[in-house]
């Protein structure tokens, strides 16, 4: 048997063993979730939305072209959050329920746990939706994958996060994304210009109606280019991703 044959049946047997044990880390304590058991929450919750899509006839939205090669908890964590708010308000906008504020968390020490802990309160608003209109279970069981790494979750509850986008009766419109986004520009150049007065800041362009989706992107782009900019000074680690065609 060659090398490469071999290492395919081990790596075939590790993925079955993660799976044949998954039941094993549902009690796992905070400090012992790795960012595997988070991307299997994760792929459970995609499960379920699949399910409602299917119930509500929405096209499948395509590809997600983004490829994410770092990211720390706490990016993964805010995202989780996002995923939250929107799942809890699908489920507002179908059986007027709404769920618990997620957890606080201890911002100088998140890890994988704490984002493991929001997944499993989003799932129970996905769940609401699913139980309202008694749509049966996913039978899709998500493989454990033992080399999964934070930006790999990161970039799964972001796909979430855009198949939730679709299903949203009330989608937000790109205007008012981008005014939102500025308004979080000028708070970071304040938080900026409070630490480092002499930092170099361009203005803002005057707000135009009409905003497209590529404004929406761009001013987001300066955005994560503010955020650097304050993590580079403090010595913070920060996403790292790349995207193919726009």
């Amino acid at each position: 048997m060659g090398k490469r044959k071999k290492l395919q049946l081990f790596l075939g047997w590790v993925l079955l063993f993660e799976t044949l044990t998954s039941s094993a880390w549902a009690d796992l304590s905070r400090e012992q979730v790795e960012p595997k058991h988070v991307f299997v929450q994760a792929q459970r919750i995609q499960n379920e939305i699949a399910q409602i899509r299917n119930e509500m006839g929405k096209a499948k939205p395509p590809f997600l072209d983004i490829f994410v090669t770092k990211a720390e908890p706490r990016e993964v964590f805010f995202q989780a959050i996002t995923l939250y708010q929107k799942a809890d308000r699908l489920c507002f906008d179908h059986t007027r329920d709404t769920g618990p504020i997620p957890p606080k968390v201890n911002r100088e020490n998140i890890i994988p746990g704490d984002v493991l802990e929001v997944l499993k309160q989003a799932m129970t608003r996905v769940n609401c939706l699913s139980r309202h209109w008694e749509i049966p279970k996913s039978l899709r069981q998500p493989i454990v994958n033992p080399f999964t790494v934070s930006g790999d979750v990161f970039r799964k509850i972001l796909e979430i996060n855009r198949d939730l986008n679709f299903l949203l009766d009330i989608p937000y419109s790109p205007t008012t994304v981008y005014r939102r986004v500025q308004e979080t520009i000028k708070h970071l150049e304040t938080l900026l210009l409070r630490n480092y007065p002499d930092v170099d800041l361009p203005e803002l362009p005057e707000f135009v109606q009409e905003k497209q989706p590529r404004d929406v992107y761009f001013q987001i782009q300066k955005n994560l280019t503010i955020l650097q900019q304050i993590s580079r000074f403090r010595g913070i680690a920060v996403l790292e991703f790349y995207y193919g065609h726009l």
